[in-house]
């Protein structure tokens, strides 16, 4: 008697899709959505990454040229960049002239906030350190305070 050994998630919903996870990556879906669209919740496809080593690293190549445009993307708004904006003229010819756009001080923000944490935050934590001193109040007349004030000259 033969007995049947009971599979995993990786051979029944991953294995079949391998084609279509890679063109989920491609279109730069989350790990999230592919998931979902695998039928499985998030931890159990991080368990097969576990699992299956192999699966992982050609998870993480698929993904990686999305990754990388991406990132090319966020620097060149960050520096900001000039493009050809292309128009007719009142003759209709094709003319072209550069533009520039400046660059962006919310993912300037960002970006720094993120590289250096330590430094820029939306909120400072500052430490409050509890400062102890006297006040004594003198009760003073203006006769008494002008005639003070004549002394220092």
């Amino acid at each position: 008697m033969t007995r049947k050994t009971k599979r995993t998630a990786y051979e029944v919903k991953v294995l079949p899709h391998l084609k279509e996870i890679r063109e989920w990556c491609e279109l730069g879906l989350s790990q999230k959505q592919i998931a979902k669209n695998l039928g499985i919740s998030e931890s159990t496809l991080y368990k097969t990454f576990n699992e299956n080593p192999n699966f992982r690293e050609a998870f993480d190549r698929w993904c990686m040229p999305v990754d990388i445009e991406l990132e090319n993307i966020f620097m060149k708004k960050t520096k900001g960049y000039y493009y050809d904006h292309y128009y007719h003229d009142e003759n209709g010819e094709l003319k072209t002239i550069p533009k520039y756009i400046p660059p962006s001080d919310q993912l300037l923000m960002f970006a720094v906030k993120n590289k250096m944490p330590g430094y820029y935050k939306d909120k400072q934590e500052e430490e409050l350190k509890e400062m102890s001193f006297e006040v004594t109040y003198v009760k003073k007349d203006k006769k008494e305070i002008a005639s003070e004030g004549e002394e220092n000259d």
